[in-house]
Formats: structure tokens, sequence, C-alpha cells
């Protein structure tokens, strides 16, 4: 195992990731869900004709939400625009990628970007509300 692939395993392990963006690719949610431990992957499509976060805003609240992945080759611009703004205000790391994106691929654009960190403190704060059953 590779250092980035096990620093962002460590990072994401027992917590919930959200795609958005692209149609339903249940084997590569699967491998998703698998190679870092995840408690969920949730994939939240979008259609070309609906620029509003109906379909993704619920998931974006979601209390155990670690990391969104935005399928920016496969939604509208919108969709993206108002994703990044949610997860801004929320302190949720986001990433970019065209496609839903193989594990090693996804090790790599979190440490190319830089996220390891956000990941962490977002873990950290997760679990602090875990434990204490408190509010943010």
């Amino acid at each position: 195992m590779n250092t980035h692939f096990s620093t962002s395993y460590s990072a994401l392990q027992g917590l919930t990731l959200v795609l958005v963006g692209g149609d339903p690719r249940p084997a590569q949610i699967a491998r998703l869900k698998r190679a870092f431990g995840l408690r969920d992957v949730i994939h939240c499509p979008t259609r070309q004709g609906d620029p509003s976060p109906r379909c993704f805003l619920s998931a974006l609240h979601r209390p155990d939400l670690v990391l969104v992945v935005w399928l920016c080759g496969l939604s509208r611009t919108n969709h993206g625009r108002r994703l990044r703004a949610i997860c801004n205000s929320e302190f949720v790391p986001w990433l970019n990628c065209l496609h839903i994106p193989h594990p090693n691929l996804l090790a790599a654009l979190i440490h190319e970007h830089r996220l390891v960190d956000s990941i962490l403190r977002r873990r950290a704060s997760l679990m602090a509300v875990e434990t204490t059953g408190g509010g943010r």
C-alpha cells in the first residue's frame, strides 16, 4: 500500500463520502467503499434539466460526511457552483473529478489538492460531536 493511499484510508475510514453528478455505477461505488473502509458512499445523480441543488442538498448535511467529490465532467456548472458554496459554508472538504474515481486516483487527488489536513480536521470535529453528543 503506498503512503498516499494509506494516509487517505486512515482519514476516510468509517465515514461517508458523497459523489455528486453522473449516472449510478454500483460496482465503482462499492469499490470505493471497500477500498477506504467507508461507512457509506452516497451517489447523488444530477439531471441536466434541473440546475437546483435539490438532488444533493440533504446528502451534504449528513452528520458523518467527510468528503464530497463533484463529478464535474458529468453535471452542470451550476451544480458545481452551488455544491462548492454549500461545502465551504459547512466546512466540508470537496474536490472535482471528471468521473467516479478509482481508489488510487482518489487518494492521489486528495494529496495533490492537499486535502488530508482538512479531512482530518473534519474527522476530528465529527468524532468530537459523536462522543459529546452535541452540535458543532
